[in-house]
């Protein structure tokens, strides 16, 4: 054994407790390289040992700090021998009180959250005076729409629809709606109450191409007057008034109205 072994002492000030001691030593004249890999759950971190008589000493408050800020579970870890104790009870207890926190809000924001689409009873389109409906349509509808298409659509029709590009084709909308800054109001065509209001929560642009695209101008949740429209269960979707609309039709995107432009046309009352 090397008898010029050089032994250190801690500082004057110190107490031993104070520091842990990487003691890298020489043995009978070969290099001893350990490697001491420290777990973490930022990785592993090496930590050389080479020969040398030099102590290097790490402060085991700084060895504390950093393995509390690392050490995601409360308790105890062990580091080669040395048990360094990591108490984390106030950040456990702040975790979870931010998880029950996050909890009920989540409770309370889904107990409260409407659901849609809002669906109608079949009574809705139960036989009145002029069809489904109390009324005929609208002697002027908005943008050209064809008086006699929108009232057999409307009130004497459950299933059908008008043709496919029938509002970019044979009506003026579509150049309405390309120079429409804002939101477009679209009202019942028999009664005139406020049925939509599109776009909203996105542009002209993408309302008008995912209309064109399926041929019907086509609705989302959030454009919908859920005060005046219901879906029934087969997914027809209907005025309180009982004015035949079109369908729900739901994509990858969510619920999409598909609803006759004719069926919409009309002008506030």
């Amino acid at each position: 054994m090397n008898q010029n072994r050089r032994t250190s002492r801690p500082p004057s000030g110190h107490s031993l407790g104070l520091y842990t001691y990487e003691v890298l030593g020489v043995l009978c004249c070969d290099v001893l390289r350990v490697r001491l890999n420290i777990h973490t759950n930022l990785g592993r971190v090496p930590i050389l040992r080479e020969r040398s008589s030099i102590l290097r000493r790490v402060p085991c408050e700084t060895l504390n700090t950093a393995q509390a800020r690392l050490d995601p579970f409360p308790g105890e870890t062990k580091f080669r021998g040395t048990k360094i104790q990591t108490t984390h009870r106030a950040h456990k207890n702040q975790n979870t009180k931010q998880r029950n926190t996050i909890t009920i809000t989540n409770t309370i924001t889904n107990s409260t959250m409407t659901q849609y689409p809002i669906e109608g009873d079949e009574s809705i389109m139960s036989e009145k005076k002029h069809g489904t409906s109390e009324t005929p349509v609208q002697k002027d509808l908005r943008w050209g729409c064809d008086f006699d298409t929108a009232d057999r659509i409307c009130n004497y029709n459950r299933h059908y629809a008008e043709h496919s590009g029938y509002f970019v084709v044979k009506t003026s909308f579509v150049k309405y709606a390309q120079n429409e800054e804002g939101e477009i109001t679209f009202y019942d065509s028999n009664t005139g109450k406020e049925l939509f209001n599109a776009p909203r929560g996105r542009s002209m642009d993408d309302f008008l191409k995912e209309s064109r695209a399926h041929g019907w101008p086509s609705f989302r949740d959030q454009e919908v007057n859920w005060d005046y429209m219901r879906c029934l269960p087969g997914g027809e979707a209907v005025s309180v008034d009982g004015t035949h609309l079109g369908h729900n039709l739901p994509d990858r995107k969510g619920n999409r109205y598909c609803i006759n432009l004719v069926s919409v046309a009309g002008k506030p009352v």
